[in-house]
């Protein structure tokens, strides 16, 4: 059970300077914003970076670091270098945190995808198959649940999502920043994790 902590300025001002840092951002106060519920417990800390594309938000029990609207490689590879500065500085050795991507794919045709989506209509009520499940690969520690179906977006495509968990090893500090292949190991199990079930993806 996470142990909540109780509202503290000097902490959340510590914190933000800590987030502002892994995400290579100047430092400006006005980014971060705190709503104020019950004096102890009730708070949130926001703060929106990049365009509204990178979103930051801790309350007493839990802290999500959101990233959207990524398209190409270069993307990517800011997204984890950003990831790896966040986990070496904002968490602490055995923490446990819930790591999940989605992607909305184009298949080469509509009939390729439904073909592919076909054995998971296991009933004729069901108009729109899809697959989840969970899995074990060798490029990545922890299970990893993959879900895929009609993609609502693309018109010929799958959405494709993963969900999976990480603990922060008892590493020095820095070591996220130089494990280079940390992103690299992530995006490996992600794609071992597809292809347990017959998905391949890449990204231009």
């Amino acid at each position: 059970m996470i142990r909540p902590d109780p509202f503290n300025q000097v902490i959340l001002a510590e914190f933000s300077n800590r987030v502002a840092e892994a995400l290579s951002v100047p430092m400006i106060p006005d980014l971060f914003r705190v709503r104020i519920g019950d004096p102890l417990f009730g708070y949130e800390l926001t703060a929106s970076f990049f365009g509204d594309n990178v979103q930051i938000k801790r309350t007493a029990d839990r802290v999500s670091l959101t990233f959207k609207n990524a398209r190409s490689i270069s993307d990517l590879q800011f997204i984890g270098a950003r990831i790896a500065g966040f986990l070496d500085l904002c968490t602490t050795p055995g923490q446990v945190g819930v790591v999940s991507a989605f992607v909305h794919g184009g298949c080469h045709t509509p009939e390729e995808r439904d073909a592919f989506l076909a054995p998971y209509a296991v009933s004729r009520e069901v108009t729109g198959p899809g697959l989840t499940g969970r899995v074990k690969v060798p490029e990545w520690p922890d299970l990893i649940k993959v879900t895929a179906e009609r993609s609502f977006i693309e018109s010929k495509g799958l959405y494709i999502a993963w969900e999976t968990t990480y603990t922060r090893p008892a590493f020095s500090p820095g070591s996220f920043q130089r494990d280079a292949t940390f992103w690299e190991r992530f995006e490996a199990g992600l794609q071992a994790a597809s292809k347990v079930f017959g998905i391949n993806f890449k990204f231009d």
